[in-house]
């Protein structure tokens, strides 16, 4: 079993260590090229409209994953997908106004407009991956993103060479490769989807809210930089940023675990439960030791690679590798837990962590400083942490009496 779930697990890592070093340069690049309170600006609102699609997905991908593994002929998974396509279109309409509206009192945020079409597809995009992942087609979910990552840090360095402004050009670019993401999995999709009966949504929000709840929640905390900008300013938030957006790429391989995990212990139930537990606490160990590997050098990597506006960011980032590491964790773990039945739980712990985290940033970063803020941001990560291995040490027996 462990060597089954490594073979496709090392499937998507090796496509996401790729993408996640391709989208690790792009933001770099960016913040090179661009003024802290400018990069801040920027990702600010990045992580607004992520929070924004987590918000709008109501966990129908998790759900949809889920579904797809323990019942690959459900009638319901092609009603997801549509209802999901209007999701989409409501998303982009809304973000495209909203940035219109923001543009007429300050022009900057006109530039930002093809992010609206990135949200739109994003939402698309996130049911389609969980559909493929379940189906066992790691090769096509790795190569697209790959591919994603890819065409978008080439698009920004072509912009860039063509002397587009940079914050148009970076969002130009990520839209760009959210476009051919899309157009890839629809065109070379195995699903085969047969009609159906309208979808009562009732039945299905019922079950998709427990996944929305943690999926919410993470892009909730993921507001970091935004409640640092409000509390020390946009320069403040630019050094943030660096420290939770720049080495945020090397989450996309718990992330890819977890996304693997969900569905494949949904379907297998205690014994995969076990087998994923110890891969993820591997994982977690060979996080750890590379994060400690990269702080040895940290300043002279920002000096390198950001130039010497940057180096100051050094100290917060290498706090915030401390909650990197239980975050990692919490990734894999909860995705264990959401296969086991406990999503609900899962849900819970998720929002309240998620709280604490923002409202511990505030008050380190107003009272103390920025570094003060980033230990908060640990603190918070840590708490959902062991409240996880709380959930699988006293609420999962093994046995699985607790699915109902």
């Amino acid at each position: 079993m462990i060597l089954s779930m490594s073979k496709h697990f090392f499937g998507i890592v090796a496509g996401r260590v790729v993408a996640s070093g391709a989208q690790a340069l792009t933001v770099l690049l960016f913040a090179r090229w661009s003024t802290p309170a400018t990069f801040g600006l920027v990702i600010a609102v990045e992580t607004v409209l992520a929070t924004f699609v987590a918000m709008a997905t109501l966990g129908l991908p998790q759900y949809v994953g889920a579904v797809r593994a323990r019942m690959p002929g459900s009638p319901m998974i092609l009603g997801i997908m549509r209802l999901n396509q209007k999701i989409s279109w409501a998303a982009f309409t809304i973000v495209g106004v909203a940035l219109v509206i923001l543009g007429s009192h300050d022009a900057v945020y006109l530039m930002l407009l093809p992010l609206a079409v990135d949200v739109g597809l994003d939402l698309r995009g996130y049911v389609l991956e969980r559909i493929v992942v379940a189906d066992g087609h790691i090769g096509l979910f790795s190569s697209n993103l790959v591919i994603r990552r890819i065409t978008t840090l080439g698009v920004f360095g072509g912009s860039y060479l063509l002397r587009i402004d940079v914050i148009l050009g970076y969002c130009v670019a990520v839209t760009v490769g959210q476009v051919i993401y899309n157009a890839r999995l629809m065109a070379r999709s195995p699903c085969d989807l047969s009609p159906q009966k309208p979808l009562n949504f009732a039945l299905v929000f019922r079950e998709s809210k427990h996944y929305w709840f943690e999926s919410l929640s993470g892009m909730i905390r993921q507001l970091d930089i935004v409640v640092v900008g409000m509390a020390l300013g946009s320069g403040a938030s630019g050094y943030f940023a660096v420290a939770s957006r720049a080495v945020s790429p090397l989450l996309l391989v718990p992330s890819s675990f977890a996304t693997l995990l969900l569905p494949r212990v949904s379907a297998g139930g205690a014994r995969t439960a076990r087998a994923a537990l110890i891969l993820a606490c591997g994982v977690t160990v060979t996080m750890a030791v590379a994060l400690a590997a990269v702080s040895w050098s940290l300043e002279d990597i920002l000096r390198i690679f950001l130039g010497e506006a940057y180096v100051a960011a050094g100290p917060v980032t290498r706090i915030y590798f401390v909650g990197f590491v239980g975050l990692s964790f919490a990734l894999m773990l909860g995705a264990i837990l959401q296969g086991l039945g406990l999503h609900s739980s899962v849900g819970r712990l998720a929002g309240a962590c998620s709280l604490l985290t923002l409202s511990l940033l505030w008050v380190g970063g107003y009272l103390y400083g920025l570094e003060s803020a980033a230990w908060g941001f640990v603190i918070g990560v840590w708490c959902q942490t062991i409240g996880l291995v709380y959930l699988y040490v006293f609420r999962f027996r093994g046995n699985g009496a607790h699915i109902r």
